[in-house]
């Protein structure tokens, strides 16, 4: 509405052109800041084995018995960082952003 966009268009290009987050994105954005603020009891899959894999950054994905865990902030952040390039998986403080 405030950039004259048809209500019926794609907002995408106009989110890129004002340099806006979407929500999906602002969620994804806190849920890694989440983690590298609070590390919690997460273990890296090198920690786990001494193998020198491609995923050794990677967390270790928790067994879930119930759904609330899967939606929980704990099994997100897991699934996101092992979907980050290795760039990101590597910084220590939310400053990096």
């Amino acid at each position: 509405m405030v950039c004259g966009a048809n209500k019926y268009q794609s907002h995408r290009q106009i989110f890129k052109d004002y340099r806006i987050l979407t929500v999906t994105s602002i969620y994804f954005l806190e849920v890694l800041c989440y983690k590298i603020t609070y590390k919690g009891n997460l273990k890296q899959i090198i920690t786990i084995h001494g193998h020198y894999t491609r995923s050794k950054l990677n967390f270790h994905v928790q067994y879930c018995h119930t759904v609330l865990f899967k939606k929980s902030v704990v099994s997100m952040e897991i699934k996101l960082h092992n979907k980050v390039p290795d760039s990101i998986k590597n910084w220590k403080t939310v400053n990096s952003l």
